[in-house]
C-alpha cells in the first residue's frame, strides 16, 4: 500500500491542520479531525458537472447523482437510505457546474458504516433501467420548477449571456429533451469516464479514526481504476456571449418576462472585495430611492469567485429603473 501524506493550510482555530493523504491510485483524502463532538461527516467530491458535458450528455451529471442512490450491487434504494437514517444519520448529494458532492453525516461510532455506504454507491452502482425511467420523471419536474422561478431563469440566462456556448454556462439540470434521451449505456459510459482516479477527493471531518479510515479507503477507493488524468479545470473566458467583453453584467427581466443584460462594472477595475465592502454579500436588497414607481428593483445580489462575475441582480418589477444599474453613491 503506497500512501503519501502532506499538511495543508491552517484552519480557523489555528490549533490544528487538516491532513491530506493520497491513496495509491492518486485519490486524495482530506481529514479534519475534531474530537470535541461524537459525530462524523464523510464525503466525496467528484469532477462531474455541467462544464464537463457536451450536447449529448447535457444534464447527465445531475441525473447520475440521482441514480447512484437508486440501487447498487449490494443494496436497494431503500437499504441505502435506511442504513444511514436508522442510526440517526443523513445522506444527500448535489451537482454544481464543476463537481458533484456526495456526503453523509453519522454518529462517529458509525463512521465505518458511512464509508461503506459511500463506497457502495460510488463503486458498485446498478444503473437499473426501471429506476432510470422513474427518476427521469422526477428530474423533469425539477426542470419545470426551475423554469417557473424568475430568479433561476435570470441567473441561467446571465451565464449564457456572458459565456455563450461555453459548457460552464450550461444548466446542470439539462433540458427535458436531453433527460428523456438518456439510456443505461449513457450512464455506464459517463460513469467510467468521470468516476475514476484521481478525479475524486474524499473528505472526513469530526471524531474520526484516521488510521482505520485510511485502511478502509485504500482497500475500496484505492482500487478504483485510473482515468486518463486529472480533469482540466479550465477557467471560462467571458466574451462568447452577446456582450462580447469582459464586463460583469446585471440581469433583469423585461415586462414580457424575457431576460435582459447590461454591463455593470469592468472586471479588474472594481475588485470583488471593494464591491463587497460597498454592498455587502448575500444580502437582500432594499428598493433604491426614486425607483418605487417601477416596482421592486433588485431582489438580490451575490458575488461569485468561480466565474469572475462580481454580482448578479435579479429584477422582478414590471420595468427596470435606471437607478437599478447606477453606480453606488460615492463610487468614482
Amino acid at each position: 500500500m503506497s500512501l503519501t501524506m502532506t499538511a495543508t493550510m491552517v484552519i480557523n482555530s489555528g490549533e490544528r491542520k487538516p491532513e491530506v493523504i493520497t491513496l495509491s491510485n492518486g485519490i486524495r483524502v482530506v481529514f479534519d479531525v475534531d474530537k470535541g463532538h461524537p459525530t462524523a461527516a464523510v464525503g466525496a467530491l467528484v469532477a462531474s458537472g455541467s462544464r464537463f458535458e457536451d450536447d449529448h450528455t447535457r444534464g447527465l451529471s445531475h441525473f447520475m447523482e440521482h441514480i447512484l442512490f437508486k440501487g447498487t450491487e449490494h443494496r436497494s434504494s431503500l437499504e441505502i437510505s435506511s442504513a444511514i437514517e436508522d442510526v440517526g444519520g443523513e445522506l444527500n448529494a448535489f451537482t454544481d457546474t464543476q463537481y458533484t458532492m456526495f456526503y453523509m453525516r453519522v454518529p462517529s461510532v458509525h463512521t465505518a458504516l458511512g464509508l461503506d455506504v459511500l463506497s457502495d454507491i460510488l463503486l458498485h452502482p446498478l444503473f437499473d433501467p426501471a429506476a432510470i425511467d422513474l427518476e427521469r420523471r422526477v428530474i423533469e419536474q425539477e426542470i419545470y420548477a426551475f423554469e417557473d422561478s424568475p430568479d433561476d431563469v435570470v441567473t441561467d440566462e446571465l451565464l449564457k449571456g456572458i459565456y455563450g456556448s461555453d459548457p460552464v454556462a450550461s444548466n446542470p439540470l439539462g433540458t427535458v429533451e436531453s433527460v428523456r434521451s438518456f439510456r443505461r449505456n449513457d450512464f455506464v459510459d459517463y460513469f467510467h469516464r468521470h468516476f475514476v482516479a484521481p478525479d475524486i477527493v474524499l473528505s472526513l471531518a469530526g471524531d474520526v479514526d484516521v488510521d482505520a479510515s485510511v485502511r478502509f479507503l485504500e482497500d475500496s477507493f484505492g482500487q478504483l481504476a485510473k482515468g486518463p488524468g486529472k480533469a482540466e479545470w479550465r477557467i471560462p473566458i467571458p466574451g462568447n456571449g452577446p456582450q462580447g467583453d469582459r464586463a460583469s453584467h446585471g440581469a433583469g427581466i423585461h415586462g414580457d418576462g424575457t431576460p435582459r443584460f447590461r454591463p455593470v462594472f469592468e472586471a479588474g477595475v472594481h475588485s470583488e472585495s471593494r464591491l463587497q465592502h460597498l454592498w455587502g454579500q448575500h444580502v437582500e436588497s432594499p428598493v433604491p430611492e426614486g425607483s418605487r414607481e417601477g416596482g421592486p428593483c433588485l431582489q438580490h445580489w451575490f458575488f461569485s469567485r468561480e466565474f469572475q462575475q462580481y454580482w448578479i441582480a435579479g429584477h422582478l418589477g414590471r420595468k427596470l429603473p435606471r437607478e437599478c444599474f447606477a453606480r453606488p453613491a460615492g463610487h468614482p
